[in-house]
């Protein structure tokens, strides 16, 4: 049995305000659309897309989301132009697509999950490189013909600056047998989850590549990340 206990403090970055401990989890994304959509494949959307772009828009949970930027990937690497619809959250955002007043939504699993299931919504394609075990006949992006694509939501865990290096190594051994606990495992997979492990390295870097990354799509493609 394991023991968490948790503190709220302010955002920092990892590397600066925060020293990284370990890599913890990456989680998919998935591109719906309605359930009694006549496109059946990402190819189509994709294709109508190009061929009328004023009418084609996709939801996310928020402006700068994870979500918001792997929609914008999605636009870079298959040359279409979706316009991004923020919302507040992502219950809304499946039940505006059920409801046709808005055609996509680049969404986590979670929210999504259930209605993919019912039918009420069709899943285009997952972000990840790997599919997730409750949508195990979707796609990922690649599969579906958008060459480069991949993208996660991801969280690493960090503690202060300064702790010292044998604590922290401490801290990645639990988190390690953690993530390998089969009880976690079975829990993150159900949401569309992988575990990730290594050494407080290989979080830090993983880190720093990604928000290198992703800065370099905002840049390029001009967003506007306010809510």
């Amino acid at each position: 049995m394991w023991q968490v206990f948790t503190r709220i403090l302010p955002t920092g970055q990892v590397g600066k305000d925060l020293a990284a401990v370990s890599p913890f989890v990456q989680q998919a994304m998935v591109l719906i659309g309605p359930g009694n959509a006549n496109l059946k494949t990402l190819d189509e959307v994709l294709s109508a897309a190009r061929k009328d772009p004023k009418v084609w828009s996709y939801g996310t949970s928020g402006a700068g989301s994870s979500q918001h930027l792997a929609g914008e990937l999605l636009n870079t690497l298959a040359g279409t132009t979706l316009t991004h619809i923020p919302y507040k959250g992502g219950a809304q955002a499946v039940t505006d697509v059920i409801g046709g007043q808005v055609p996509l939504a680049m969404l986590g699993v979670t929210p999504v999950l259930a209605h993919a299931q019912s039918g009420k919504v069709r899943v285009y394609a997952v972000t990840t490189e790997h599919r997730i075990e409750g949508l195990p006949d979707v796609p990922t992006m690649v599969e579906a013909g958008v060459k480069g694509f991949v993208a996660s939501q991801w969280y690493v865990v960090a503690t202060s600056v300064g702790t010292p290096d044998d604590r922290i190594a401490t801290l990645n051994n639990l988190i390690t047998e953690i993530i390998a606990s089969p009880e976690l495992k079975s829990v993150l997979l159900a949401s569309g989850s992988v575990p990730s492990k290594g050494s407080a390295k290989d979080a830090l870097n993983f880190v720093t590549q990604e928000n290198r990354r992703w800065k370099d799509l905002a840049q390029k493609s001009k967003l506007n990340l306010a809510p």
